[in-house]
């Protein structure tokens, strides 16, 4: 009877160490929401430094606004020229989808003096850490 006890225990053990081991590591929609968060503070304070540290160091491309390069002089430029000013950018709506090491993040509403708009994001797991490599409007 001690036997039947035992084994069952060992079971149990065994059992609850493999429902352990098949946790997610790590919650990756809020690793894609903290790089979110850092573009959109970046964006609200027009700390253009912030904003290009979410940016993929060697896969960032947009129809948009071009290449990492591009979207920095741009980007300084509306700053210069008031277009930011008063930005504001919302996650109320969007959706986080992740399959594989790639995340989309859409729709981000963002509002500024030189208009509304409407971005989709694409992110990438580079070295352990989520970047952006696409960003587009509707």
């Amino acid at each position: 009877m001690r036997k039947a006890v035992f084994a069952v225990m060992a079971m149990v053990v065994l059992a609850g160490c493999a429902t352990v081991s098949n946790k997610p590591p790590v919650d990756q929609k809020a690793d894609v929401m903290k790089v979110m968060e850092q573009w959109k503070h970046g964006m609200e304070t027009k700390n253009v430094d912030e904003m290009m540290e979410t940016l993929s160091k060697t896969s960032f491309t947009s129809a948009d606004f071009g290449g990492d390069t591009d979207l920095l002089i741009n980007t300084k430029n509306s700053i210069a020229e008031g277009s930011l000013d008063n930005a504001k950018v919302s996650f109320d709506q969007a959706q986080i989808t992740i399959e594989d090491e790639k995340a989309t993040v859409y729709p981000v509403h963002t509002e500024a003096s030189i208009g509304e708009a409407t971005l989709s994001f694409q992110l990438k797991r580079e070295d352990g850490k989520w970047f952006i490599v696409n960003m587009e409007q509707d």
